[in-house]
């Protein structure tokens, strides 16, 4: 591996002590790696290769053919070092950002498109921007992080206090990051600069949410203290404050009409506000225990709760413009959502509104598919189960659909592609062979199969 951006592999030749090097054939050509490449190394066998240099990413390539298999970002320094595990299914590399990654290089391996690893502790939220270029993160740790959300780079680290950051999301054109911390406050930034704006204070206790109105003017924030709260986003000042929920609030969000709000329980409690009248219309018994995740599909006639008792509801909200404070009742129940095996922290309705994700303190981020008519429940409604490991507070769609992020206990935020032409075109990029008849029958309900000749790795 060169500074000259080129790798080579040489074939030896041993002659009692004295060996000779002919040169075989250049792997890595410059500009591959943008710049030197600093890793090589071996898989067990030598079939492989992989490569890591400035451009912040690993490459695995084929020895034979030189081609390349693999590219892994995640990184957001220079690679500088690379291991095979002993069996070749694992990779690992070390990077000068201080952080080491481990890859499933299995040809069955994950649908992880970039890693984000900055938190030390809980990451509690993930947000998109409006753009969808870059991302938003809150941790335990006390910190917001603002990141390119294409690869994967830190933009801003913005230390709040010294305690948890519950939540971080963008006003509506991008230009602000609101945060909420356990120390009671919110603050707001400049999500260019990162520039801190202005402190709203008025909680009793931890703020656990924050969302921007969709006309960028109002917040809305929820407290353990048991208020959801309104304030003016331009002067800071409290406009009301909502305290019919018996214990503290775990989540708040606007209905996409912008005449609603609904914030989630401890009490286990959903609850719908008249932002016009400042009253509440509905009073919705929707979990056993506390109400831990909620969100409004585009169309905002559906809304998606998540509880600790496991389960995920999708209830009818296509009538809140026609309810009174006199008729406050239940809402319509469409679906229930089972197999998360522990309370279900968050859920995240696709741009679309065809797909619902949930994670869960099982590990598991599941993909669900909510596109048919829900009057019946299907058998099976559940598409994806991305994991074990994402065990974190939050989960997130880009708003162009292209990718969803998950949190989890350790700090990392993973970012995974839902487009099924961009899955098929990450794995077979990431494809090393053809698929056994077994694979076949398995993964593609076929009794055989083969990769296109474009993607065949010479045996």
């Amino acid at each position: 591996a060169s500074r000259d951006g080129t790798v080579k592999v040489w074939d030896l030749v041993w002659d009692g002590d004295i060996v000779s090097a002919t040169e075989q054939r250049t792997i890595v050509t410059g500009g591959e790696h943008g710049g030197p490449v600093y890793a090589a190394a071996f898989g067990p066998g030598g079939r492989l290769l992989a490569t890591g240099g400035d451009d912040a990413t690993a490459k695995v390539w084929d020895v034979d053919s030189g081609r390349r298999l693999l590219t892994l970002a995640g990184h957001s320094s220079t690679v500088v070092n690379l291991a095979f595990r002993p069996d070749g299914d694992m990779l690992a590399s070390g990077s000068l950002d201080g952080a080491v990654r481990t890859w499933d290089i299995r040809p069955e391996g994950g649908r992880e498109w970039l890693t984000l690893a900055r938190h030390q502790d809980v990451s509690f939220d993930v947000r998109f921007s409006p753009d969808s270029q870059r991302l938003a993160t809150a941790s335990f740790d006390g910190t917001a992080i603002l990141w390119d959300a294409n690869n994967g780079q830190q933009l801003h680290s913005l230390m709040t206090t010294p305690a948890p950051v519950a939540a971080a999301v963008f006003s509506p054109d991008g230009q602000r990051l609101a945060t909420a911390s356990f120390d009671g406050t919110v603050v707001l930034w400049d999500a260019n600069s990162g520039e801190r704006l202005r402190v709203l204070e008025g909680h009793q206790g931890r703020v656990t949410d924050v969302a921007f109105h969709g006309d960028g003017h109002l917040l809305a924030t929820a407290g353990f203290d048991g208020t959801v709260r309104l304030w003016d986003a331009a002067s800071g000042e409290e406009r009301h404050a909502f305290a019919q929920h018996e214990l503290g609030v775990e989540r708040v969000t606007f209905a996409p009409d912008g005449r609603h709000l609904a914030s989630a329980g401890i009490d286990g409690t959903v609850r719908i506000f008249d932002l016009e009248k400042r009253s509440q219309i509905v009073a919705l018994a929707a979990h056993e225990g506390q109400v831990l995740g909620i969100t409004f599909n585009a169309g905002g006639d559906r809304l998606a709760s998540s509880g600790s008792d496991g389960l995920v509801k999708i209830w009818n909200t296509a009538d809140l413009a026609g309810l009174t404070t006199a008729e406050a009742s239940d809402l319509p129940l469409l679906l229930t959502l089972t197999g998360h095996q522990s309370r279900v922290w968050g859920v995240a309705f696709s741009p679309d509104g065809q797909r619902l994700a949930s994670i869960g303190a099982d590990g598991f981020v599941k993909l669900w598919d909510v596109s048919e008519e829900m009057g019946t429940e299907p058998l099976n409604r559940e598409l994806l189960s991305l994991g074990p490991n994402n065990d974190g507070r939050d989960v997130a769609f880009s708003p162009d659909g292209r990718f969803l992020a998950a949190t989890s206990g350790t700090g990392l935020v993973r970012i995974y592609l839902t487009s099924t032409a961009e899955l098929m075109a990450l794995a077979q990029s990431r494809a090393t062979r053809d698929l056994t008849p077994a694979e076949c029958r398995q993964y593609l309900r076929q009794s055989t199969c083969s990769l296109p000749p474009e993607y065949r790795t010479p045996q």
